[in-house]
């Protein structure tokens, strides 16, 4: 909308100043109790919020489109402009209009973007909200990850890779963290691969920051006063590495710019030169599903709902980290274990813990607006309640034997003095801001206790006032009232007229009476409410330096908070396990993964009416390698194999794990390859996905991965697939490429071939009992290939046409005798490759044991044999 300023008025000339400033913003201008949004801004916001649009006079032909909010509720408000892709500038009345003549002193306080959001009521208290600074150059890139809300910051770097290998570890570094929002410099916006992954697959734009708001020059002040720090290398920042400086000093100039404040609330940043965690990258994690279930996108289903018993948000997050970072090193791993198992071996202590954990609140997020000055009176109640916690929890860890939760017992401050000052000074049930009063007890100061004591006589002095007032004058029906325009005044009816004194001033005249004033009157009305105002003032101080104080002790804070997060998810590991008949995994460095027992987390606990079967699995670098799997679909062969992944994940966070015994070796990585999906966003085919995902795994395994394998091929025709998937068995399989314990289901029959011609490979398959012309999955792992899929016996449990199963089988039956004709081997007999139970008497079944050379049996097909014959027994 076209605008000539010559012609706006002063208010109107300030807003399109501050508009000048913000051009890519939503100003929100604050106008008494509201925020008041005009012109171009009117219109955006009315349409986004479904506000009315009205307008306001301001010397245009047309008045001014104009839409505002009440500012007490402008939060919500300004979370849905956010999450519409919006940014927020806040603009404040920096005087008090009562106290100035003519226009107000106004500024933006504050930028509102999705990675700076503070408010607890707009964050998801179970998970961090990131913000994201990526700086490239040169072939080297740092990534740092910061949570204004909790005053997490984590720098990760790289160096030495090539231009592939260094975007697809940006992909998976920022895929784990899942930012709000992600700030490039101009070189890092030109790596097309990662710019494409998080606008299609994250649905995440980028900002593009002038190069000078990453000048170490221009902004490292600003970053160590945002530690409180005096170098970098009281940060633990290598000073040489640019890059690493560079995105440092580009996110932490961002953060001060738009929260217009350099404040020091992050206490630590944590820096990953080393390996300390198992990589696991966006696939694996999307397909054993450790968060969020594949297909809804939830948390019910995943991994984090079945070991999330935690009691704080803290904790909440602080789980979903683990189970994102599961560890590297043996003795850390064996702490945590260690940890879990004396809360597990001790479920007095471990459910004293839980209530007391019951009694935290959020204290990072508390704190973050302590340190920002927009903590409210509740606020400050909150946390005060939870470090009243404190010597609690820390009492109950007295006489704890473990190392680790030793360390914890000393990082918890009891932070005594903080919950006696706020005890003191803060009213137990105070409003939720400073300006309605109420805020401070009676008692903590002498100068507040005397201004209430002069309100709260306010009603005595104006009682004796008029009751003095009617014996001088003799007017008996003489009133003293109030209202909010002319305050105090002495009502006289028009009979007594003749007897109102000549000090008296009249304020008002009305039908019936009149009303007057008097300098006594006027000086209690001027007392009284001067106590009022000077009541809210004094509260208002005193509450500032009560946040004050216990912004001071931030550090001390900060490590309560992380301590308890930990005790906190230690708990739930130990109660879970409890529940769940989860075991103490040993942690090995020989390189096998021995699970007797094994049991899928999540399955087991989402299914009803029936046991859920456990299974063994052997996996080492030698002999024992490759696991190939054969067996029908819907037989349990993707669920096995997840399981084992999530049992290794699951050990190396520190958790007990659902089996009979586990010993597990360190992996580096676990790699998934499972089912099939278009990516139509990317414009990749299923098959070309699948192929995409395999090459990653060849590219990227080493002998200390884990890979998990699920029908790889399937995308092409059988030769084709066939080719593909034995080529890419032989490879994984070869020590001198990359040997690692490998999970390989598939439908190729051929590849049980590989046993015996490939060192390392073994052949399993799923065992099925066969009923005449029905089959039953028994999910039960066993030595030995299968060369038959039962596709036809799914298709007819997935509920199939009589006649379609009937007319699939003599195609089959066709297909078959065609294939051995053009062969010149004789036609299969399914009786004697698949024994077939279901129509075999008890009799028959021990004639065919007595009978029977044992060696004409395959180990598998011996011991379904036996389970016939015990079912056959037992009824």
């Amino acid at each position: 909308m076209n605008v000539d300023r010559s012609t706006l008025s002063p208010m109107m000339q300030q807003y399109f100043d501050v508009k000048d400033r913000y051009p890519g913003h939503i100003v929100f201008f604050r106008l008494g109790d509201f925020y008041e949004m005009f012109f171009d801004d009117a219109v955006v916001v009315s349409k986004a919020l479904e506000l009315t649009l009205t307008g306001r006079d301001c010397g245009q032909e047309e008045r001014a489109p104009m839409c505002g909010i009440p500012y007490h509720s402008a939060e919500i408000y300004i979370k849905k402009l956010i999450d519409l892709g919006y940014r927020v500038a806040i603009c404040e009345q920096m005087e008090d209009p009562k106290l100035v003549k003519g226009l107000v002193k106004r500024d933006v306080i504050r930028i509102v973007t999705p990675g700076t959001l503070t408010e607890s009521n707009l964050l998801d208290d179970s998970k961090n909200n990131f913000i994201a600074a990526l700086y490239v150059h040169g072939g080297a890139a740092s990534v740092c990850f910061a949570d204004i809300s909790t005053g997490t910051a984590e720098l990760f770097t790289h160096k030495d890779k090539s231009a592939g290998e260094l975007s697809e570890a940006l992909i998976n570094e920022i895929s784990r963290f899942s930012p709000a929002e992600l700030l490039v410099n101009s070189e890092a916006a030109g790596l097309t691969q990662v710019m494409d992954f998080i606008r299609t697959r994250m649905e995440l734009n980028e900002t593009v920051l002038e190069e000078d708001k990453f000048d170490r020059e221009l902004h490292l002040g600003t970053l160590l006063a945002q530690f409180s720090a005096e170098s970098l290398s009281d940060m633990n920042v290598d000073e040489s590495d640019k890059c690493a400086v560079a995105a440092l000093c580009g996110l932490f100039y961002y953060i001060s710019d738009t929260q217009r404040a350099a404040v020091g609330r992050f206490t630590e940043l944590v820096t990953y030169s080393d390996k300390r965690f198992m990589e696991i990258d966006l696939t694996a994690r999307r397909n054993l599903e450790l968060t969020e279930t594949l297909r809804n996108k939830e948390k019910r289903g995943s991994l984090i709902w079945v070991l999330d018993r935690t009691r704080t948000s803290m904790g909440k997050r602080l789980l979903k980290s683990y189970i994102e970072q599961p560890l590297l090193k043996p003795a850390a791993i064996i702490d945590r274990l260690d940890a879990v198992e004396e809360l597990y071996n001790d479920p007095v202590l471990q459910g004293e813990l839980g209530d007391a954990l019951e009694g935290v609140y959020d204290l990072e997020r508390l704190m973050t607006r302590v340190v920002y000055k927009t903590a409210n009176p509740r606020d400050i109640k909150a946390l005060a309640h939870t470090a009243e916690q404190m010597p609690r929890i820390k009492a109950l860890l007295g006489n704890v034997r473990t190392n680790l939760l030793k360390g914890l017992e000393g990082k918890l401050h009891e932070l005594k003095e903080i919950a006696a000052l706020v005890d003191n000074a803060i009213s137990d049930d105070p409003p939720p801001v400073v300006k309605d009063g109420g805020v401070i007890k009676d008692g903590f100061n002498a100068e507040l206790d005397r201004l209430r004591g002069i309100i709260k006589g306010g009603k005595g002095i104006i009682d004796e006032i008029e009751a003095r007032e009617k014996e001088k004058t003799g007017i008996k029906n003489l009133k003293i009232g109030y209202n909010r325009v002319f305050g105090y005044y002495i009502e006289v009816t028009k009979s007594y007229y003749d007897l109102v004194p000549a000090e008296y001033i009249r304020k008002q005249t009305l039908a019936n009476c009149e009303r007057f004033i008097t300098d006594e009157l006027k000086k209690a009305e001027e007392e009284i409410a001067g106590a009022s105002e000077k009541t809210l003032v004094m509260e208002a101080e005193i509450f500032a330096e009560v946040r004050d104080f216990i912004g001071s002790r931030l550090a001390e804070v900060q490590e309560t908070a992380q301590a308890a997060a930990a005790l906190d998810v230690f708990c739930s590991f130990a109660e879970v396990s409890m529940r769940n008949r989860y075991v103490k995994p040993d942690i090995v460095i020989d390189g096998t993964l021995d699970i007797k027992g094994g049991r899928h987390p999540v399955v087991e606990q989402m299914i009803t009416g029936e046991m859920y079967v456990p299974n063994d699995v052997y996996l080492d670098t030698d002999s024992r390698r490759m696991a190939i799997i054969t067996g029908p679909n819907m037989s349990g062969k993707s669920t096995f194999m997840r399981q084992t992944a999530l049992i290794v994940l699951m050990a190396q966070i520190g958790c007990f794990v659902p089996a009979d015994s586990a010993r597990i070796s360190i992996v580096d990585r676990i790699f998934t390859r499972v089912g099939a999906s278009d990516d139509l966003t990317a414009g990749q085919s299923t098959f070309m996905v699948e192929m995409s995902e395999v090459a990653d795994i060849l590219k990227h395994a080493t002998k200390q991965s884990l890979v998990i394998l699920d029908e790889v091929g399937r995308g092409t025709s059988t030769f084709d697939g066939i080719s593909i998937a034995t080529a890419v068995a032989e490879y994984i399989a070869n020590k001198k490429k990359i040997g690692c314990k490998t999970l390989f289901a598939t439908h190729y029959h051929e590849l049980i071939g590989l046993e015996g011609r490939v060192e390392g490979v073994n052949n399993y398959s799923v065992a099925v009992k066969k009923y005449g012309e029905s089959i039953k999955f028994l999910r039960k792992i066993v030595e030995g290939g299968v060369d038959d899929s039962y596709g036809i016996e799914v298709a007819k449990l997935a509920g199939l046409p009589k006649g379609v199963i009937s007319r699939a089988k003599e195609l089959l039956s066709e297909m078959e005798a065609e294939k051995y004709a053009q062969s010149g081997a004789p036609k299969k007999q399914e009786e004697e490759q698949q024994i077939s139970f279901g129509s075999m008497k008890e009799e028959q079944v021990l004639s065919r044991l007595r009978k029977t050379n044992p060696d004409e049996y395959s180990p598998r097909d011996a011991m379904l044999l036996l389970q016939e014959l015990c079912d056959m027994l037992n009824g």
